[in-house]
């Protein structure tokens, strides 16, 4: 009997360890994960736009591809178990206008665009366009908010996820243009403040390749 007992409660420790074992890597996943431990890397895209390309600085965390038949670079971001909270970034080579139109036309007209596809009687200004000329390079920003109840279902332009209403995706535009190279970045927000950042932080980063 005490031989039972006592082979039995070996057993028990042993899968107690084995299980320990088993879940470690997963735990250990989960605090590098929430913790936002994150190294910095420059990413080129050199077949982006007319002048050869743009580059940015963003998280490893975050995924980053050029999307050839859309000319587009999209950048995403996810955190939390299952990535449950998101952000998105979308940059274009062009909008609906000439390139060298004024950046707060781009603007205007990249909100026209949105306001037309997703059926809005109007899109809600949070923040006013800024135009910042630099002695290179020029740029442009705005941010609006329009119902998630109006983006379709399973569309990557819901970031927040939600789609009750009173409910708001917030998106951030900016037209940054130098002599021979343009680009519109879409950032769709999500819950996370800290991904909010560092999509802050990518387009701030965004260096157009220029002839001078």
């Amino acid at each position: 009997m005490f031989y039972y007992l006592q082979k039995n409660s070996l057993f028990s420790s042993l899968r107690s360890v084995w299980n320990w074992l088993v879940l470690l890597p997963i735990i250990l996943a989960a605090i590098y994960i929430t913790s936002g431990c994150n190294s910095i890397s420059r990413q080129y895209f050199e077949d982006f736009g007319l002048a050869g390309g743009l580059s940015v600085e963003k998280p490893d965390s975050w995924q980053a591809e050029f999307d050839k038949r859309n000319e587009t670079v999209v950048l995403k971001g996810k955190r939390g178990l299952r990535g449950k909270d998101s952000a998105l970034i979308v940059i274009q080579p062009f909008t609906t206008l000439p390139t060298s139109s004024p950046l707060a036309e781009h603007l205007e007209a990249t909100i026209d665009a949105i306001n037309t596809q997703y059926n809005l009687g109007s899109v809600t200004v949070t923040q006013e366009p800024v135009v910042i000329e630099y002695e290179d390079y020029e740029t442009a920003t705005t941010t609006i908010s329009i119902p998630t109840s109006s983006i379709p279902a399973g569309s990557t332009a819901n970031q927040v996820g939600s789609q009750e209403p009173g409910i708001f995706q917030t998106i951030g535009l900016h037209a940054i243009r130098c002599d021979d190279n343009f680009a519109l970045v879409r950032v769709y927000s999500g819950n996370s403040e800290q991904l909010n950042s560092e999509a802050e932080s990518i387009v701030k980063s965004i260096e157009l390749t220029c002839s001078r």
